[in-house]
């Protein structure tokens, strides 16, 4: 009788193994996006951002970054998502698909490709914004005064120049 016990012992042993074999698996690190976003050329303060595959919703809620403390409201444009994968949630994406992102429900003009990790991607809704960032040299303009930018000679943005 050693024989039937034997055989029943290891077919426990095995139902036990593939059980907990396929709860055990490893889980992945998050994939997940952050960056600025911009709706027509302004701040998009407080953005709903989510990664859609048609109308499956393959992202947790979009969170929002808030503002550095005593920052201008225009710092709340910050957001970061954490994209769900197709392993995860069936009509989701795999790891090489191009996304869609959706800004407040509309589609930005960004289409990142879905890889592993933490990815910086600033969003635009609309037309793209031209940023420009530098060292004014020569004599130090008074606070207030401002710059203009021109293509073909037609004014295309102004800002104030902010002093640090």
């Amino acid at each position: 009788m050693t024989a039937p016990l034997r055989l029943i012992f290891a077919a426990i042993a095995t139902s036990a193994f593939v059980l907990l074999g396929s709860h055990t698996r490893a889980q992945e690190p998050p994939i997940t996006f952050s960056g600025l976003v911009f709706v027509d050329a302004a701040v998009a303060s407080n953005p709903a951002v989510e990664v859609r595959v048609g109308q499956v919703i393959c992202s947790q809620p979009g969170t929002p970054i808030p503002a550095p403390e005593g920052a201008a409201p225009a710092d709340s444009n910050r957001y970061l998502v954490t994209v769900i994968s197709g392993r995860e949630r069936p009509g989701c994406p795999t790891l090489g698909a191009t996304l869609t992102i959706l800004v407040n429900g509309s589609a930005a003009n960004q289409s990142p490709v879905l890889t592993a990790g933490s990815h910086n991607v600033d969003l635009f809704v609309g037309p793209d914004l031209a940023v420009y960032s530098g060292v004014i040299e020569g004599d130090v303009p008074p606070a207030g005064s401002s710059v203009t930018a021109s293509v073909a000679g037609a004014q295309c943005g102004a800002a104030a120049i902010t002093l640090v």
